[in-house]
C-alpha cells in the first residue's frame, strides 16, 4: 500500500488539510503531565475525532455516484439473469426428468436381464453433451445435536476450529458479552478482551 501524505490529499478542503497538518504537529509534541496539560489532549482529540467524521463524509459524498452506479449495474446484472432463469430452470428440470425415466428403465432391464441369465442391453436414449454432476451442501437443524457430536468427538474438531466459523462464533459472543454487561458469566474457552477506548465531546462551534 502506498504512503499518503497530506500533500496527496488534493481532494480536502484546504482548510481541512491546513488544520491537520496544525493538529499533527502539535499533537506530536504535547504530553500529560498535568490535568491542564491532559485537558488539551483531551481537546485536541475532540478537535482530531471531528477530523475523522468530517473526512468520513466527506469520502462518503465523493464515492456516492460510484456506489450509486455499482448499484444499478448489479441491479441490471439481477435484471438480466432473472429474464433467464425460469427458461434455465424448466429445461435442467426436463433433462433430469428424462434422466430419471432412463434410469428407471435402466433399472428394470437389468433386473429382467438378472432373472433371465441374460446380457443386459443399455441403448442409451440419453442427450450428449451434459453431465449431471450431484452437489451436497449441509444444513444444521439441531445446534444441541450437533455440539453433542462434537463433543463426543464424532464432529472433528476442524469442522468448528476453522477462522470462519470462530470468527462467526466470537460476533455472537461479544454480543453476549455486550448485552449481559457486569451480569456476563465467564464461559469456559472464551476470554474476553476488553480495549480501552477515548471519545472526547465534540468541540462546541
Amino acid at each position: 500500500m502506498a504512503i499518503i501524505t497530506l500533500t496527496d490529499l488534493e481532494e480536502l478542503p484546504q482548510p481541512l488539510v491546513v488544520q491537520m497538518e496544525e493538529v499533527i504537529a502539535w499533537a506530536a509534541t504535547v504530553t500529560a503531565r498535568s490535568a491542564a496539560t491532559s485537558q488539551k489532549c483531551v481537546n485536541g482529540l475532540s478537535i482530531i475525532q471531528e477530523m475523522r467524521r468530517e473526512i468520513t463524509a466527506h469520502f462518503t459524498t465523493q464515492r456516492k455516484p460510484y456506489t450509486d452506479a455499482a448499484k444499478e449495474n448489479r441491479a441490471a446484472e439481477k435484471a438480466a439473469l432473472a429474464l433467464i432463469a425460469p427458461a434455465e430452470s424448466r429445461l435442467k428440470k426436463q433433462i433430469l426428468g428424462w434422466d430419471a425415466k432412463c434410469r428407471v428403465k435402466e433399472d428394470a432391464a437389468a433386473t429382467a436381464a438378472l432373472a433371465t441369465g441374460t446380457a443386459v442391453s443399455r441403448p442409451s436414449a440419453r442427450p450428449t453433451g451434459v453431465s449431471l454432476p450431484t452437489t451436497s451442501r449441509a444444513s444444521l437443524v439441531d445446534v444441541q445435536a450437533f455440539l453433542s457430536a462434537v463433543v463426543q468427538g464424532t464432529v472433528p474438531l476442524d469442522v468448528v476450529s476453522s477462522d470462519a466459523v470462530k470468527k462467526a462464533i466470537e460476533v455472537q459472543l461479544t454480543k453476549l458479552v455486550k448485552s449481559q454487561g457486569e451480569f456476563y458469566v465467564p464461559i469456559p474457552g472464551v476470554l474476553v478482551v476488553s480495549t480501552p477506548n477515548v471519545v472526547a465531546p465534540s468541540p462546541r462551534r
